[in-house]
């Protein structure tokens, strides 16, 4: 999931921000979390975009020295405890339910009294220490601004320690901790080699960008990989004939999860129930956060589909809301949802998650 945004922008003289200590004793060196980038490059203007990886993806230190990360993004870091593996950034909580959520005509919604979802604090919140040996899990927690990130960690003991991004459950990267003495790559080399990174990810998303559309009544939600993710929808507009029936479909590999949510001008004008909708992910829940850490929850109308049964467009059912819900690459989201368009008019959608991404179809 990623939010805010964005993107991509000027390789050299971003990397050169980076501050990479020269010498090869150096105290401190320094992680992007997302592509170290100010501005956009050539032909990524009109593009949104991200870059789910840590640069560089293995980052050689001594023993005792320290990593900072920056980011690029909206990124988290974790370090499982020694044996472990990433930690999901939602969870249901089995002692809460959905309750009182209403669509735009005032009506309620199916779900409630569904489970609700919430931020798993493992991911959500800072945990551990300052020190990274593999004896206990150690995150930075989801960023409040990604722009005032400061996160450090220092690796007494040698090893190699793989890390994530709970945001990103795919972007993931190590740390390789060699005795002192050991030759280590110095400044110079950490540039090359991020550069190298970048630029590989730039042709990635530019050949995903240029290939054709997906044959038949198909809109694909993002075009995605492991390692990099165009947010757009694909084609932006579509036209059908009445009665046709829509897949929406997202890729099979992706670090990302997207809405497909239909509106009236009232529902997708600023400030308009969507936008509620969208400002609501992971906000705390009323009632938590008096003694100790808030409670994030999801909302119900981003997580579920609008209906239980087939999804229905015709611009009139939810006073003008209808939304595929939360669609993922894992159980229990679904990658795919399909709508079927019953009523002649342009319909224009969004998704939640990301509300750069715009779509409309067109039924004749």
């Amino acid at each position: 999931m990623s939010r805010p945004r964005r993107f991509l922008g000027g390789c050299a003289v971003a990397v050169a921000a980076l501050a990479i200590p020269a010498g090869a004793s150096a105290a401190t060196k320094t992680v992007a979390a997302g592509p170290p980038l100010t501005k956009a490059p050539a032909g990524f203007a009109n593009i949104n975009a991200d870059v789910p990886q840590f640069f560089r993806a293995t980052t050689t230190i001594h023993a005792g020295d320290s990593v900072r990360w920056k980011l690029f993004g909206f990124h988290s870091v974790y370090f499982p405890k020694k044996g472990g593996a990433n930690v999901s950034f939602a969870v249901p909580d089995p002692s809460r339910t959905y309750a009182g959520e209403l669509d735009p005509a005032g009506q309620p919604f199916w779900f409630n009294g569904q489970t609700q979802l919430v931020g798993n604090p493992a991911a959500v919140f800072p945990i551990g220490g300052k020190v990274e040996d593999g004896s206990r899990a150690n995150g930075s927690g989801a960023p409040d601004d990604p722009r005032k990130f400061n996160y450090k960690l220092k690796f007494p003991k040698a090893g190699t320690y793989t890390y994530y991004c709970t945001i990103h459950p795919l972007m993931k990267a190590r740390i390789k901790v060699v005795p002192r003495g050991a030759a280590i790559p110095n400044a110079a080399a950490d540039k090359k080699a991020v550069d190298r990174q970048v630029a590989g990810a730039l042709r990635e998303l530019m050949r995903n960008n240029g290939r054709a559309a997906a044959p038949g009544n198909v809109v694909e939600a993002g075009r995605d990989s492991r390692k990099a993710t165009l947010l757009a929808f694909y084609p932006a507009r579509k036209v059908v004939p009445v009665g046709s029936t829509i897949e929406f479909r997202m890729s099979r590999v992706t670090n990302e999860v997207h809405t497909v949510t239909f509106g009236s001008d009232a529902v997708l004008a600023k400030g308009g129930y969507a936008e509620k909708v969208s400002q609501a992910f992971f906000a705390p829940l009323p009632g938590t956060g008096q003694n100790g850490p808030p409670v994030l929850g999801l909302p119900g109308a981003a997580l579920f589909p609008s209906d239980p049964g087939p999804l229905v467009v015709d611009g009139t059912r939810h006073g003008g809301f209808m939304s595929a819900g939360l669609l993922g690459p894992d159980r229990p989201l679904s990658p795919t949802s399909k709508m079927t368009f019953t009523t002649p008019g342009t319909y224009n959608y969004v998704c939640l998650v990301h509300p750069e991404m715009k779509g409309q179809i067109a039924v004749q």
